[in-house]
Formats: C-alpha cells, structure tokens, sequence
C-alpha cells in the first residue's frame, strides 16, 4: 500500500500541504497549506494552445449570464433558471451544500425530478422579469436516526424536500424529489478516459460472483457523469448544465427550457442557440482538463487505506484505472462509476412520501479532504445530509451495509486511521 501511495503523488503535481488534523467528526480541518484554488488548476503538460483554449473556457465558466441576445455571448439566460453562472453553482470547482435552514433559497444544489413530472426533469426555482419561477423548494426536517458507536449516539439528520408556489399546478403523487448538490468537477476529464470496456467488465447487475455488490452501467449502459451515472461524456454534461440550470441552448440541446403549458416560458423564450460552438468547445475544454488534486501524505494514511481496503470500500470505491488515449496514464479516484442500491435511508422520496430510487453513483473520493478549504463545509452524500466522514459512512445501506457495519466494529484506533486517510485525499 505505501508504494501505491508514492506511485498516487508521483503521478499528479505535489502540494507542499503539512498531515491533516481531524475533527470530531473525522472531517479535515482546514490547514494553511490547503490551497483553495486546489479543484481550480489545469492539467499538467497541456500545450500552449490547450492553455489558451482552458482560458477562454474558465472565462465562460464565470460568466453570468443575462437574459436576451447579447453581443460579448453572454445571454440566453432562462426563462426559467436555476443559476446565472456555472461558477454559481461549482464555487471554485467545487462542492455544493444544502441551505442552513428552510426558509434560505438553494443557491448550490438543484431538485432533480422523477418521470412523470409535468415541469421536466429539473424544478427551475428562479425566471426572468414577467416570468414565474416554477416552484419553490423548501426543506423539511425528517425524525432523526440515532446509530451507537463507540458509545457514542450519533444522531443522524436529513430532510424531504417540497414544493411550494408550484407555477403549473402541484407535482404529481408519484413524482421523485431529488435534492442533488452540485458535485467537486475537478478530474472529471480523467474519468471520461477510463475504458469501457474495463467499466462492462466490471459491472455487475445480477451479482453473479455473489459478492453482495451488484453495479450497473447508468444511461442506458452508457453513463458515467451524475449522481446517477445518467450522463455519458464531458460534452453532454455541460450542454445538460447549461440547458437546465441557466436555460441556455446548445447545439446539442437546441429546444427551450420551458415545461409544456408554461405560456409565458414560452412566449419569453428566444429560440435559435445561445451559445456558440466556439464557446461551447472552450467551456468542454476547461471541464476536462482540471486536474484533480494530488494526495497529501498524512500520518496514519497508509495504514488507514488498508483499512479502507478490509472492511470492503474498495469493492465500489475503486482506487486505481489505467487510462488509454491520455497523457496521464494512471489514476486514484476511488470509483466505479457504477450504480449501487444503498438501501432505503438514502432512497429518493415521491411527493406522497413513499421510497423512490436508491440507485447512486459511486462518488469520487479524490479531493474529499479538500472540500473545507475550498468550499468552506463538510457536507457530504448526494443532498449534502452528512456533516463529515462518519455520518457519510453510517448513511451507507444496502450493498454499502456490510462495509458500514465493519466500520462501526473497528476499534477507534484503526477507525481514526481511515478517517485520516480520507482526509488526506
């Protein structure tokens, strides 16, 4: 495992970063030599004129947009819309949260929303002048869930989302209600290069090993991006991002964002693209070439990510892919891109409250323990319910509940080495 450590910061950029300190929680606490443009740098070795093009591309990234035509390409805003910027949502590259109490207006996260809703397949909470917003989300608490460990009763938090003002009528009974925040997109480039043919290989829907994991392939047999592997490339991503947070046409997403019986959508929305190919390629370029952070060497790492490795994380978390048609040849993001059923607790809720979807994407690890410093939290999992690395893990259910339950066994000793490990990702 140490030769696997030097070979994982040999293969990106060093920071000169001192060993993680850890919360109670068993998040990293900030440190003067995290940097906070750390989910913000290109890849190494791009040539001159990839760097321009990475320029012009984090130049889109930023800009906010504005509604109508505009000469310098920064309209096409709306008419509905959740952000004015890809930088709105993915502060310095990085990772959203939910808001701290009911009543604050998401600013990076989105609702997603399940078939058969008559608003698409994303609640768009904000619209320009003479245009309603289509709903409101606002949050509500769930009864806490209490788990023991070490004698200790962590109470674990979350809550159901609902939609207030609904422009078009209320959402129907059986609609999911998917409250994502917006993920860390730093190496997202990397993980479009993993073969697929190592991806089909790995997957396993119907568990014929009897491992007790079962991942399969997202959209369509073709996803890898996404909180549900729905997405299969880098392009599509931020034509989908641009088309449904900022209601900003592509030539790969040319129709208007306005859901069916939406009249004054309709009659606002502009028609034709609104962003260029030109700007679309730079935007692509800029998503695919951040470079994910190089792991830090901690006290305890080591030893922590054997642990990591016995009680079973690595079985969906997988640390290393060889990459083809890329001048980085190898890389540690610790996943599958699979989807894996994690059991109920972390199921997506219908508007009647009953279970929808508990299918998600095994997440990256790399840069977790960067999230502080960048993006001034530590909420985790896919709505950002979990306040550090302890209560990601005992969220896990499902094919995740084997491995959640040894973590609990753990004596402290070893427990506190894999949260250090973690940290120093």
């Amino acid at each position: 495992m140490t030769l696997r450590r030097a070979a994982r910061c040999a293969a990106l950029p060093a920071l000169l970063i001192s060993a993680a300190c850890l919360a109670p929680d068993g998040a990293a606490i900030a440190e003067a030599g995290v940097a906070r443009d750390s989910f913000s740098r290109p890849l190494p070795g791009l040539a001159d004129d990839e760097l321009i093009r990475f320029s012009l591309g984090r130049a889109q990234f930023r800009t906010i947009r504005l509604s109508g035509a505009r000469t310098d390409g920064s309209g096409g805003l709306g008419p509905v819309f959740n952000r004015t910027s890809c930088s709105g949502c993915h502060v310095r590259n990085g990772r959203g949260r939910p808001p701290e109490d009911a009543d604050r207006p998401l600013t990076t996260m989105v609702i997603r929303l399940g078939p058969g809703s008559r608003y698409g397949r994303q609640l768009n909470d904000k619209a320009i002048p003479g245009v309603e917003a289509e709903g409101r989300p606002a949050f509500q608490p769930n009864p806490e869930i209490h788990v023991e460990l070490d004698g200790v009763n962590w109470p674990l938090r979350s809550a159901r989302v609902a939609v207030r003002k609904p422009a078009l009528g209320p959402l129907a009974p059986h609609v999911e209600l998917s409250p994502r925040v917006a993920p860390q997109i730093a190496g997202t480039g990397l993980l479009e290069r993993i073969p697929e043919a190592r991806l089909r290989e790995l997957a396993d829907p119907d568990d014929r090993n009897g491992d007790g994991i079962s991942g399969r392939r997202g959209g369509n047999g073709a996803g890898r991006f996404g909180w549900r592997a729905e997405v299969p490339s880098v392009e599509a991503q931020v034509a989908d991002a641009l088309h449904e947070d900022m209601g900003v046409t592509s030539t790969l997403r040319p129709s208007v964002n306005c859901a069916a019986g939406h009249a004054r959508c309709l009659v606002r929305a502009g028609g034709g693209i609104e962003i260029d190919d030109e700007a679309f390629r730079a935007l692509v370029t800029y998503v695919r070439n951040l470079a994910p952070p190089a792991p830090r060497v901690a006290p305890a790492a080591d030893a922590g990510s054997e642990v990591f490795d016995a009680i079973g994380c690595t079985a969906c978390h997988i640390e290393e892919w060889e990459l083809e048609d890329s001048r980085v040849r190898v890389i540690y993001p610790y996943t599958d891109l699979l989807l894996h059923d994690l059991g109920p607790a972390l199921a997506d809720r219908r508007v009647d409250g009953s279970p929808g979807n508990r299918e998600w994407r095994t997440a990256p690890l790399w840069g977790v323990g960067r999230i502080f410093a960048v993006n001034g939290h530590r909420r985790l999992l896919h709505d950002g319910r979990a306040q550090g690395f302890v209560e990601a893990i005992l969220w896990h259910g499902g094919e995740a509940a084997a491995a959640r339950d040894r973590f609990r066994a753990l004596r402290p000793a070893d427990r506190a080495a894999l949260l250090a490990f973690l940290a120093s990702l």
